[in-house]
């Protein structure tokens, strides 16, 4: 048995020699039994909607410079660090106060009045907030591919508006300040520590 005999006969070309393929061309396909037209189902025509087009994807935005990336991550760490210090000092609102109110020019006894440290509890909490809200965001955006450095710079501005308002109200009610408010409108010097 020769090679030739061992495999069958090509019908589309696959390994057949040039010769065998100018003999096939000149001897047509045995004809192959079709089916049955009655038998036969012929599929349905396409509805409109198949035949709609496909959507068309969003384009994709060019991925985000390394560098936006970094400004993010140093912002957020550097707002950790704020927040940290920030918190740490609002948690004990009576004392700051009286110190700050003393830097400005008031004695001990006008400047060590009677406050609780409720109101640095609450700007401490704002600020915590804010600032995790801030870190969704700009790890949202990040992960989107989107420009973030924005993000700190926006959450940090947010947030000290609102602690800035918290303060204001607090400040009103303080008689200490009060105190300070009523030299400082009389234009008698302050006296320093």
């Amino acid at each position: 048995m020769t090679e030739s005999e061992s495999r069958p006969r090509p019908q589309y070309g696959e390994y057949a020699t040039p010769e065998e393929q100018r003999a096939h061309i000149r001897e047509p396909l045995p004809t192959t039994a079709h089916p049955d037209p009655a038998e036969f189902s012929w599929p349905e025509a396409p509805t409109a909607a198949a035949v709609a087009p496909a959507p068309v994807a969003p384009a994709v935005e060019p991925r985000v410079a390394p560098t936006d990336r970094l400004i993010t991550i140093v912002m957020l760490a550097l707002g950790a660090m704020h927040v940290l210090l920030s918190t740490t000092s609002l948690l004990s609102y009576s004392s700051v106060m009286t110190e700050a109110l003393m830097i400005m020019g008031l004695t001990r006894e006008q400047a060590d009045v009677s406050r609780t440290d409720a109101p640095g509890y609450v700007m401490a909490a704002i600020l915590v907030v804010g600032f995790a809200v801030t870190v969704w965001l700009a790890l949202r955006r990040l992960r989107g591919q989107k420009r973030s450095w924005w993000v700190p710079l926006a959450g940090w501005a947010v947030t000290w508006v609102v602690v800035i308002v918290v303060q204001t109200i607090v400040l009103a009610g303080d008689p200490a300040f009060q105190t300070y408010l009523e030299m400082a409108m009389r234009g008698a010097s302050t006296p320093t520590p």
